[in-house]
């Protein structure tokens, strides 16, 4: 019972108000009036009783002692019931009841089921071991330490937030944890805002997330993947940290399940893929929109329909200066042969910007027009790739897409790319292209072939290993305007290729500082350059060119060991004349030779004295003969009416460097 101020005491109390529901206590108006609310017996017992109530419940007693900010065990007591009351309703959701009393007042436990509070630390304990006849006493002013001891080593178990931190920590603590499917969340009604998502259909098909419910949204369809649609109509969004994964959206990744519906689904998002299966079969083109980052995480993919596999497509965004990523894929073939694996470029749009791909892997497949076509672009660039054992042009950089000679690729690359045992490694019909630190090796076609379609191809190749190819470079013009120009070749190594094959009408050829670079065939005009260019031995020539050659800076051959009187053909130095009433420039010619302790020197001037090329003049600079090594060469014309190259012997074998400087005409 509990005192109601305007019942018992009005008029000398304050009325009812909203504030106070029985009304409250009144002043006097002036003292003495005795208008105010007493201060009687049954106020008085009013508050004591709740005081008391509250000591009884908690199980306190009170010292007798008056209570201050510092002390109050009023408050105590307050605070002891009602985190016992938390207590006794956590416990009992793990299956067990709150006893009475404390370690600190003393209780008795009948059953393993009970626990005791300690409220020194604000923790519940359970008893695992035997309960005696009589039940488990507990003393008052004891602890778990003192009584049994703690767990693992005590029989005292903690129970509540550590039970429940040990269990999640167990082998089998993931069971623990609420989670449901796509078709769960679809199907739920209740009234949590966050759920755990074990993945589509199982745990296994790598469609795991959190799902928060967004109240504000009641628009937004379900899409499958981040947006799901629950029975009450509530949108359950996906939380995204900036990736987003194919299987979410359906893909199996098992080589088999058409996955090319899923793979666009999660492009669609405008944010980054990340596969993360092993095998994904695509029957369908996937659009790559710019811009994009697309991992592939080093699966591989099958393309299984005549068309392109990946199709990089410009749009019109704020920032065309980021980079658009298509990464770490292995590219294989299906029943059906694609046009291209990836295809760069649309005939009638703006070009895409700053397309990279990396880590691409073609090995074993093939592909109708070429693995890789650039239709048009500008900043394409191929590095860290691999083209191994493949049928068809590796890379195809187009010119003139439909019609149109102003579409071409314009400052694209290939940058540490390992083309091997291929047909055709690149093949460029317009636009500037570099090709630097790779390797192009064992094809059967053509390694580089600059077509000349449509508009000028331009390019530069530095670093790179040519090896057993048909013809490593193949320069030609197939239209008027499609000369190959302003192109350069430098520190290059070819091996046992057929060379420069049929480059015919091209302008401003540069070779700097390659060895073992050959001409096979060189027809039409144009102006080609020399510099430091080792050639390989035994060289010859077949049709040498009408183009004029100039040797910016020394050629330089050298030989192991030129046996004697084996006949060689001075590199570059031929006696036909250029043009009417013109014959060959001079060339320096320098020769060292070398057998055991000895070495020898020769340098001379070399020059053609007329037109039909049957005679030439030699000027000697300076030359010696040491230790019976002569480094005079004798020189023999070729007899060839169409190849009039100037060959040179020695009477005896050593081991020869020659250089040639000048201008030289023609080979």
């Amino acid at each position: 019972m509990s005192i109601k101020p305007w019942e018992k005491y009005q008029p000398n109390a304050q009325i009812p108000t909203p504030q106070y529901p029985w009304g409250s206590l009144k002043n006097e108006s002036n003292l003495g009036v005795g208008d105010g609310t007493p201060l009687d017996v049954d106020w008085g017992n009013d508050f004591e009783a709740f005081k008391q109530t509250a000591f009884d419940r908690s199980g306190l007693v009170p010292s007798g002692v008056a209570d201050t900010v510092e002390n109050s065990e009023m408050f105590n007591a307050m605070q002891d019931i009602v985190l016992r009351n938390i207590w006794e309703r956590l416990v009992l959701e793990t299956g067990y009841t709150l006893a009475t009393g404390s370690f600190e007042e003393g209780s008795t436990l009948n059953s393993n089921t009970e626990c005791l509070w300690y409220k020194t630390e604000n923790k519940v304990f359970n008893w695992t071991g035997t309960i005696p006849s009589g039940g488990k006493i507990v003393p008052p002013s004891s602890n778990p330490t003192g009584t049994g001891g703690i767990s693992p080593s005590g029989n005292w178990a903690p129970i509540g937030n550590d039970s429940l931190r040990s269990d999640l920590a167990g082998i089998d603590g993931a069971s623990l944890v609420g989670s449901a499917t796509y078709a769960q969340i679809r199907a739920y009604t209740g009234g949590a805002t966050v759920i755990n998502c074990l993945g589509r259909a199982n745990v296994f098909d790598r469609a795991q997330g959190v799902f928060v419910r967004d109240a504000t949204d009641t628009t937004s369809p379900d899409n499958d993947g981040t947006v799901l649609i629950d029975a009450g109509g509530r949108r359950w969004i996906r939380q995204l940290a900036g990736v987003s994964a194919p299987e979410w959206f359906g893909a199996k990744g098992d080589g088999v399940t058409n996955d090319s519906v899923a793979m666009t689904a999660a492009l669609n998002l405008g944010m980054s893929v990340k596969c993360l299966s092993p095998t994904y079969r695509l029957t369908s083109q996937v659009n790559l929109i710019e811009p994009f980052d697309f991992d592939g995480n080093n699966a591989e993919f099958i393309i299984d329909h005549a068309g392109d596999g990946f199709y990089v497509k410009s749009s019109v965004y704020a920032n065309k200066t980021n980079i658009c990523s298509l990464l770490n894929i292995n590219f294989t073939h299906g029943t059906i042969t694609p046009n291209s694996h990836i295809t760069v470029g649309e005939a009638t749009v703006l070009e895409p910007t700053n397309i990279q791909l990396n880590g691409i892997h073609f090995r074993g497949t093939y592909a109708g027009q070429a693995h890789v076509v650039n239709k048009r672009s500008y900043g394409l660039k191929i590095n860290n790739s691999a083209f191994n054992e493949v049928i068809g042009t590796c890379v195809l950089f187009e010119s003139g897409v439909g019609g149109d000679e102003t579409r071409y690729s314009y400052n694209c690359y290939l940058e540490q790319v390992d083309i091997t045992g291929c047909t055709n490694g690149v093949i460029v019909e317009g636009g500037k292209i570099s090709i630097s630190n790779s390797v192009i090796e064992s094809c059967t076609g053509k390694a580089v072939w600059s077509k000349g379609i449509s508009f000028n191809p331009s390019i530069y190749m530095d670093n790179i290993y040519f090896e057993n190819n048909v013809y490593s470079l193949y320069f030609e013009s197939q239209q008027p305007q499609g000369y190959t120009r302003n192109s350069e070749v430098r520190n290059s190594f070819f091996a046992s290729n057929s060379g420069l094959n049929h480059a015919s009408d091209n302008n401003d050829i540069r070779l700097s500082n390659n060895k073992g670079f050959t001409f096979d065939r060189v027809t039409g005009s144009g102006n080609w350059s020399l510099a430091g260019t080792q050639f390989p031995i035994p060289y010859n020539a077949i049709t040498c060119p009408a183009a004029r050659i100039r040797f910016e800076s020394p050629v330089r051959t050298e030989y192991d060991v030129i046996p004697a009187n084996i006949r060689n053909i001075l590199p570059y130095f031929n006696l036909k004349r250029i043009s009417t009433g013109r014959v060959g420039a001079a060339m320096k010619v320098t020769i060292v030779r070398q057998s055991g302790i000895y070495a020898t020197y020769y340098q001379a001037i070399l020059m053609p004295t007329d037109p039909a090329g049957t005679t030439w003049r030699e000027v000697v600079i300076a030359s010696s003969s040491v230790g019976g090594i002569v480094a005079n060469p004798t020189y023999e014309r070729s007899g060839d009416p169409l190849n009039m190259n100037l060959y040179f012997y020695f009477p005896q074998s050593a081991i020869t460097i020659v250089i040639v400087e000048g201008d030289g005409g023609v080979c």
